[in-house]
C-alpha cells in the first residue's frame, strides 16, 4: 500500500519454503499417507528455514528501473 514489498518478499525466505513444502505436500499426496506427506513437508519447510538461517541465504531483491 505504500509502495514498499513485505517484509518477507524482502530477504528472508519464509514464503519461499512455504511454497516449495506446498508443492512438495501436493506430489506426496497421491503416493503417500497423509500424516507421512504433511510431515515430510513441514520438516522440508523447517529443513530450508535453518539452512537459510546457517548459510545466510536470502531472496534475490529486483530492482526496478524507474524512467
Amino acid at each position: 500500500m505504500a509502495n514498499v514489498p513485505p517484509y518477507i518478499f524482502n530477504k528472508h525466505i519464509y514464503a519461499t519454503a512455504s511454497i516449495a513444502g506446498a508443492i512438495l505436500l501436493c506430489f506426496l499426496l497421491p503416493y503417500a499417507n497423509q500424516y507421512f506427506a504433511m510431515l515430510t513437508a513441514a520438516s522440508f519447510i523447517v529443513v530450508i528455514r535453518l539452512l537459510s538461517y546457517v548459510f545466510d541465504w536470502s531472496v534475490p531483491i529486483v530492482q526496478r528501473h524507474e524512467k
